[in-house]
């Protein structure tokens, strides 16, 4: 069944955070965010963000129909980042990769993690009628293994040719 909604242009709240669409106000956080140490070492680039690279990325993302990002909100503050691809326009795909962090921020605590991960299942599963969803997630980061084989997911390691 085809899903007509834009889900890059919508705002969800539900488990008590606020996925809104990333727009040029969330640029300056996401980046410090994505570099810093904690994050960026598990990241799969670990290439340091510019201000020109980032721009580039968000203007790369507009109008992206195989993509949506979002900023991740709690309690009225900025605290991550998410987002959900695939390999055609998203309305048109029964799988998704999803991706995100959770940033230092004053609302930060471990239940956001769970919380973003329930959000990408919801737009995944009920937005999007997914069939499959996976995250890549950097070998040797198993504390973000562990976490997310506890909420369901399966691991499953890519060959050298990119297959499972």
């Amino acid at each position: 069944m085809e899903n007509t909604t834009d889900i890059s242009t919508k705002t969800f709240s539900f488990y008590g955070i606020e996925l809104r669409p990333v727009g040029p106000w969330d640029l300056l956080a996401l980046r410090r965010w994505r570099n810093s140490p904690e994050i960026n070492q598990n990241m799969l680039d670990t290439s340091f963000i510019t201000p020109e690279r980032q721009i580039k990325w968000y203007q790369s993302i507009l109008d992206r129909q195989d993509q949506a990002h979002w900023a991740v909100w709690c309690d009225g503050v900025r605290t991550g980042y998410s987002n959900i691809k695939a390999d055609g326009a998203l309305q048109e795909q029964q799988k998704f990769e999803v991706g995100g962090y959770i940033g230092a921020s004053s609302v930060r605590h471990v239940l956001l993690g769970y919380a973003l991960i329930l959000a990408q299942w919801h737009i995944a599963f009920e937005e999007l009628q997914a069939e499959h969803v996976e995250i890549l997630i950097k070998g040797g980061n198993e504390r973000l293994i562990q976490f997310n084989e506890r909420t369901g997911y399966q691991k499953q390691e890519k060959t050298a040719d990119g297959t499972l």
